[in-house]
């Protein structure tokens, strides 16, 4: 459903194990994809093992598992264990048999609820300009990014001096509030008009 909207993510190193392994995941097809590299012997707080690869997926869309078991195969550390909750039974090229593991990031759907007054007379479009504001920042969120309050206001104010006179978001059916919405590493926040709830001076729009 958002898979228009969520932008892919690659991270700048791409010549380091986990910045290949990521780019050749989105060039797969994926829209996001993050990897935790544990190097050292002590377990991460996120739960990856040590010495291990942890790939979480975002929208896998026509993606297969064994597609994807197949890049972290490739393209991850040598004899490197894998950890998450799928795993599939992948031949390597000398034709033996290894379980890959990953984990697949479930979908957050978020609310949005504002009321705002413009201080400009020209305001023009600057309804539909704040909406597909907000929905373009949340989707494009990596899995395990909380959905910050505060940063919020930087995708209202910009159109038509637009003032904030209430804002509240919170998990799709939950209860309001002003606090952030926060992800574990195997969730991605997502959002669409519908959940977009918009006022100026108490009118709908």
């Amino acid at each position: 459903q958002y898979k228009t909207e969520r932008l892919r993510t690659v991270m700048r190193n791409s010549t380091s194990i986990e910045g290949n392994l990521q780019a050749k995941l989105v060039e797969a097809g994926l829209t996001q994809a993050r990897v935790v590299n544990n190097r050292t012997g002590t377990a991460f707080a996120d739960g990856t093992p040590p010495y291990s690869i942890q790939v979480t997926v975002g929208e896998v869309g026509a993606v297969t598992d064994e597609q994807i078991a197949k890049i972290v195969l490739t393209n991850g550390a040598l004899g490197c264990p894998t950890y998450g909750t799928t795993t599939v039974n992948i031949k390597d090229s000398q034709g033996i048999t290894q379980p890959v593991s990953f984990s697949k990031a479930a979908e957050v759907v978020v609310e949005v609820t504002l009321d705002i007054t413009y201080l400009s007379s020209q305001t023009a479009g600057s309804s539909t300009s704040i909406t597909n504001a907000l929905r373009q920042h949340i989707n494009s969120l990596e899995s395990g990014a909380d959905v910050v309050w505060s940063r919020l206001f930087a995708y209202i104010t910009p159109y038509s001096q637009a003032q904030v006179n209430t804002l509240t978001i919170a998990k799709a059916g939950e209860v309001h509030g002003i606090a952030n919405i926060v992800l574990s590493e195997s969730e991605f926040a997502a959002i669409s008009d519908a959940e977009i709830t918009l006022t100026v001076d108490g009118v709908s729009v």
